[in-house]
């Protein structure tokens, strides 16, 4: 046995030498001498199965092919019947019982994959190959094991359109449909077809081939994951949700081309790109899901672009008169006219503010000046009468003054009490009063005091300040000034005495007086009084009523932005934005309005108030 093998792969490895050359006078010695090789796999340490045949196709040795099939049918059935003796033992066939018979199984022989020559010389771009090995006899439908691909998948993943072209115009007219599918849309174990792979690898050539020459099925869906390519795509995808899983956006714009010329008019085939796959999503999603910087495809993918303008946006780009999609319609060119003028009247009324607008703002400008007017006048008013309490406090402490006796009086305490104890204790209930008993003085003795001006003056400015903390501060400045006057001014005796208190008790009234002015210009201004309820409840219906007005002032279309235009012949608002987006869609047909479907001639100005 080890004699066996020894001697035959010498002999394998320099046929297989000879095939790849091109040798054919060597090759045809070597199969003469042994016929065998000719099904014998080439390496014989590996299970690829690999015959001769195979070699030959790969190379694209079409002379070495056709030497082998005219061997074959020059030779005896016995020697043929030798020649195919080891693929019929490794395949576990029957050995032919023509020679016919025995060609046709030589050009159907498969390797450990089930790879026949016929999907090498696909692969390989070789359409001489294709044409003889069809002529021979060959079955195209045969699929591999790794996921039951044709001939024609091979040729879609190798991007030959030529060996497209080649299988679809010289297989057999009995093999052009097998139980109701037609070649051109055979499926693999995934449900396949050759158009989902040209798609999938970006074969440009070989989906227009299969498009346009041989009508491949547009939106054919697949069954099953497709685990046989290198990107898993869900079920139920089309070839549209292929190039939008890959990116390729030339790819998706010829699906949607083809689409457009063949059945758009007629609307005997559905939009690819409302197709869903078995996840629920559309091409354009699984475009974004992808590829997210890609807007322009998912743009294109999007079934609510019109489909004729998305295709005729990047003629220009590329050099195409429209993209192969013929002149334009009357219909175009009107729809092109009326979106032109349409957006010239959105133009015209965004550049130019109306006269009402520019009324409103100044009556807006009026108003605001004479609410500041009022605003001044109503403080100047609040500080006058401040003014007028603080001079009634004044008369009403210099008459407290002098009417008190200063020397022969009846005093309620006689003995001195300090500043702070008087001010925290005794004179501590006044606070916060509206009225309060003026405190009295101490009885004048023939002794330095210092304190009673003091006393008294803070007892006035209390009162009329309202105990707040700036006037409290002012008034114990201005009491300590007279304080001092008074020490300075005492000498002794009770008549002089009672002239000292006198000048003391002037320039206290001096200092509230005083105090009182600062007092009636830092007060701030007193709090409006309250408002009839008949007032109040008129202002809140105001308020509802503008806030409606707001409301409905609001476009009508995005409730963003505020009104600016309206449909002739009727009255909704819309936006700018929305109006420049509605004319957008203006392609094969007039506008219409969104809410009462009227034919929109043109834009009019209105006012939102």
């Amino acid at each position: 046995m080890g004699c066996t093998t020894s001697c035959i792969a010498p002999s394998v490895a320099e046929l297989n030498k000879s095939v790849k050359s091109g040798d054919e006078d060597n090759m045809l010695r070597q199969l003469n001498a042994s016929p065998r090789l000719l099904s014998t796999p080439i390496s014989v340490l590996s299970s690829t199965g690999v015959t001769p045949i195979h070699q030959a196709c790969e190379s694209k040795q079409v002379k070495v092919l056709d030497q082998i099939v005219s061997f074959m049918s020059c030779s005896s059935l016995e020697t043929v019947r030798e020649a195919l003796l080891p693929y019929c033992r490794r395949v576990g066939r029957k050995l032919p019982t023509s020679i016919t018979e025995g060609i046709h199984l030589a050009v159907d022989m498969v390797n450990a994959k089930g790879q026949t020559p016929l999907m090498y010389a696909c692969f390989s771009d070789c359409p001489e190959l294709v044409k003889l090995l069809l002529s021979k006899g060959a079955d195209p439908w045969v699929g591999d094991r790794c996921g039951g691909r044709t001939a024609l998948h091979y040729a879609a993943m190798g991007g030959s359109a030529a060996c497209i072209e080649a299988i679809m115009k010289h297989i057999p007219a009995r093999l052009m449909t097998r139980q109701g599918v037609r070649y051109v849309d055979a499926r693999s174990v995934c449900g396949l077809t050759p158009l989902h792979y040209c798609v999938y690898f970006g074969n440009m050539a070989a989906i227009r081939e299969l498009l346009h020459h041989f009508d491949s099925h547009l939106n054919a869906a697949t069954i099953s994951e497709s685990y046989d390519v290198s990107v898993t795509c869900e079920a139920r995808s089309t070839a549209l949700h292929f190039a939008a899983v890959t990116g390729n956006e030339e790819a998706a714009r010829e699906l949607l081309r083809y689409y457009y010329q063949r059945f758009a008019r007629s609307s005997a085939a559905a939009d690819p790109r409302t197709r869903v796959n078995a996840a629920g999503q559309l091409p354009w999603q699984v475009a974004l899901a992808y590829h997210p910087a890609s807007v322009n495809l998912a743009s294109l993918l999007h079934p609510g672009q019109p489909l004729e303008q998305m295709l005729i946006g990047p003629a220009s780009a590329h050099g195409g008169a429209g993209m192969g999609l013929g002149p334009s319609t009357l219909s175009s060119i009107a729809a092109a006219a009326l979106r032109a003028k349409l957006l010239g009247d959105l133009k015209n009324i965004s550049t130019h503010r109306p006269e009402a607008e520019v009324e409103e703002t100044a009556a807006e400008t009026v108003t605001k000046a004479a609410e500041i007017v009022t605003g001044t006048a109503s403080t100047a008013v609040a500080a006058a009468e401040m003014a007028m309490g603080a001079t009634a406090a004044v008369e009403a402490a210099a008459a407290s003054f002098a009417g008190s006796g200063w020397c022969g009086g009846s005093w309620a305490s006689s003995e001195l009490v300090p500043v702070s104890e008087r001010r925290s204790g005794r004179y501590g209930g006044f606070k916060g009063r509206r009225t309060a008993t003026i405190a009295p003085l101490p009885v004048c003795r023939h002794r330095s005091f210092t304190s009673p001006v003091p006393s008294t003056a803070a007892s006035l400015v209390g009162p009329v300040a309202n105990s707040t903390a700036s006037i409290a501060t002012a008034t114990a400045t201005a009491a300590a000034t007279a304080a001092a006057a008074a020490d300075g001014a005492y000498t002794g005796g009770c008549d002089q005495t009672h002239h000292v208190c006198g000048s003391g008790a002037a320039t206290a009234t001096t200092v509230i007086a005083t105090v009182a002015c600062v007092a009636a210009v830092t007060r701030p201004a007193p709090s409006p009084p309250p408002q009839p309820q008949s007032r109040k409840e008129k202002e809140v219906g105001e308020k509802e009523k503008q806030e409606e007005e707001d409301e409905g002032s609001q476009c009508e279309v995005c409730f963003a932005a505020r009104v600016a235009v309206s449909p002739a012949g009727c009255h909704h608002g819309l936006c700018g934005q929305c109006a420049e987006q509605l004319c957008s869609g203006v392609t094969r047909r007039p506008l219409n309005c969104p809410f009462c479907r009227r034919v929109v001639s043109g834009f009019v100005r209105i006012s939102a108030r």
